[in-house]
C-alpha cells in the first residue's frame, strides 16, 4: 500500500536556488519527481547514486517507483533511508488509484480521454508496450494528482519508454514541464512515441555522445540543443584502487546482466583459447539473470570452463569493490545484438576505470568515448574471439602497460564522470 504523506508548509513553498559564491557550488534548494520504473535496482546503481547526490545538495526528490521490489533489492542495494521514503504505487486496480482517474474524468475530461487516445494510437504497433502503458495509465493520474496537491511542477523520467510516458502524462495534466533520461535500449531497441515525447520535453538528457548523434539522425527535426550529454557520475572516494600483489593467477574480472549484447559468449570462447594457450587465469563473472542465460551457460559447460571460470550472483556495491581491488583486468566485449539491443556506456567499464583497472573491450556505441585504445584501455573488433584473448594476454604479459592503462583510465573518468559536477550539471538543465 502507498504510504499516507501530508504534505507540510515548508513543502508547500516555492523552490529557491541559491549560489554559494566562495565555495563555487550552486546549491539548490528544489522539489523534484523523479518517475522511475522500479527503485532501487541493482542494475542501476547510478540512478541510486545521482539521487542521493541530489539529496546532498538539498534538493528535494519524490521517488515514484511504477513497480514494486523484493527486499533483498532494496538490501543489496544498501537504500534503506531512500526505499522507505519512495511512493511505491498499489496495483492499478487499487480504489486509491482510480479515485485519482476520476478526479481527473471530471475535472479535466478532454485532456483525459486525448491523453488516452493518443497513447492508444501511437501504440498499436507495439501492443505489449501498449499494455504496459495502459497498465500504468491510472498511476500516472495518481501521481499526477498527488503532484498537483504538492505544488510540485518539476518531473523527471528515468529511460525514454514508460516512465517518460507517465512523465508526459503528468505534464499533460498538470500543465507543467517535463525531463528525462535517455539511456540506450530505450532508444535503440524502441521507437514507440519517442519522436512526440522528445518534441513534449522542454530537455531530454542522455548519457553519451553517441546517444545525441543517433537521435538527432532518427529524428532530423529535432533541435540540437535540446539533447544535452550528461555522463553518469561516480562517487570516488567509493572507488579507491590499491596495489597489486604479485601473483602467479591472473585474474580477470567481468560484471554485467546475461543477454546477448553483454558478448559474454565471446569472453568465454576467448577464456577457452587462453588455458589452450597455458596462460594461468581465473575469469569471475558477476552476474545478474538475463534473457541469454541459457546459452551462456550451456556454452560455459560445454566448453568445460569450470576450473578457470567462476560465475558468482548479483551482490551489493560494497562487496562488489573487493572484487575490483582482487582483479588484473577487466573484460566486457560488448556487441550489438541481433534485435538491435546495445550499451551506452557501461557502468561497470566506468567503475573498472575508476579503480585503475585495464579494460578489453569493443568500440560499440559510446564506450570509444571512454575507453580510448591503448591510452586508457584496449579496444577490439566486436565478436572477434582472437582479438579478445590476445588483449588479454598482453596484459597479462605487461605489468607496466597495464599500470599505465589504469592510471590514464582513472584520471579520465575522474574528469569526465564526478558525480557532483554532473549532477550539478544535470540540475540546471531539468529545473
Amino acid at each position: 500500500m502507498l504510504a499516507s504523506r501530508v504534505p507540510s508548509k515548508v513543502d508547500l513553498l516555492f523552490p529557491v536556488m541559491s549560489v554559494d559564491f566562495h565555495s563555487k557550488r550552486v546549491m539548490f534548494s528544489e522539489k523534484i519527481a523523479y518517475i522511475i520504473s522500479r527503485f532501487p535496482a541493482l542494475t542501476e546503481t547510478f540512478i541510486l547514486r545521482e539521487v542521493e547526490e541530489l539529496k546532498r545538495k538539498g534538493v528535494k526528490v519524490e521517488i515514484f517507483s511504477l513497480h514494486n521490489v523484493r527486499q533483498n533489492q532494496t538490501e543489496q542495494c544498501s537504500s534503506h533511508g531512500l526505499a522507505s521514503s519512495t511512493w511505491y504505487l498499489p496495483f492499478f486496480l487499487s480504489l486509491r488509484v482510480w479515485k485519482s482517474f476520476f478526479f481527473f474524468l471530471a475535472t479535466q475530461p478532454i485532456c483525459t480521454f486525448e491523453i488516452l487516445i493518443k497513447i492508444i494510437k501511437s501504440h498499436l504497433a507495439n501492443p505489449g508496450l501498449l499494455l504496459r502503458s495502459l497498465a500504468v495509465f491510472p498511476k500516472a493520474l495518481m501521481i499526477a494528482k498527488i503532484l498537483k496537491d504538492m505544488k510540485i511542477s518539476k518531473v523527471h523520467a528515468h529511460w525514454a519508454t514508460v516512465p517518460a510516458t507517465v512523465a508526459w502524462i503528468i505534464a499533460e495534466l498538470n500543465r507543467c514541464n517535463f525531463t528525462f533520461t535517455a539511456h540506450a535500449w530505450d532508444i535503440f531497441k524502441v521507437h514507440t512515441m519517442l519522436e512526440d515525447k522528445i518534441h513534449a520535453a522542454s530537455k531530454i538528457i542522455t548519457c553519451t555522445n553517441f546517444n545525441k548523434k543517433y537521435l538527432l539522425e532518427k529524428f532530423p527535426k529535432i533541435n540540437s540543443d535540446k539533447i544535452t550529454v550528461i555522463y553518469h557520475g561516480l562517487d570516488f572516494s567509493r572507488f579507491s584502487p590499491s596495489m597489486k600483489e604479485q601473483r602467479s593467477i591472473f585474474n580477470i574480472l567481468s560484471i554485467g546482466r546475461l543477454t546477448e549484447k553483454k558478448g559474454f559468449h565471446y569472453l568465454l570462447k576467448a577464456c577457452h583459447i587462453l588455458r589452450e594457450s597455458g596462460i594461468p587465469f581465473l575469469c569471475r563473472v558477476i552476474y545478474v539473470s538475463g534473457n541469454f542465460q541459457k546459452e551462456i551457460f550451456g556454452l560455459y559447460h560445454n566448453l568445460g570452463l569450470e576450473n578457470c571460470v567462476q560465475f558468482i550472483p548479483e551482490m551489493p556495491q560494497e562487496e562488489l569493490a573487493e572484487y575490483y581491488k582482487d582483479a588484473d583486468c577487466f573484460v566486457l566485449p560488448c556487441i550489438i545484438a541481433e534485435d538491435g539491443d546495445m550499451d551506452g556506456i557501461p557502468n561497470v567499464i566506468i567503475e573498472a576505470l575508476a579503480m585503475e583497472l585495464p579494460v578489453v573491450t569493443t568500440s560499440v556505441s559510446g564506450i570509444p568515448e571512454v575507453v580510448k585504445d591503448k591510452q586508457t584501455g584496449l579496444l577490439v573488433q566486436s565478436g572477434n574471439v582472437q582479438q579478445i584473448a590476445l588483449a588479454v594476454e598482453r596484459l597479462y604479459q605487461d605489468n607496466e602497460l597495464r599500470d599505465l592503462l589504469g592510471r590514464a583510465g582513472r584520471e579520465l573518468v575522474q574528469q569526465q564522470f564526478n558525480i557532483s559536477t554532473n549532477v550539478d550539471r544535470l540540475l540546471m538543465n531539468i529545473l
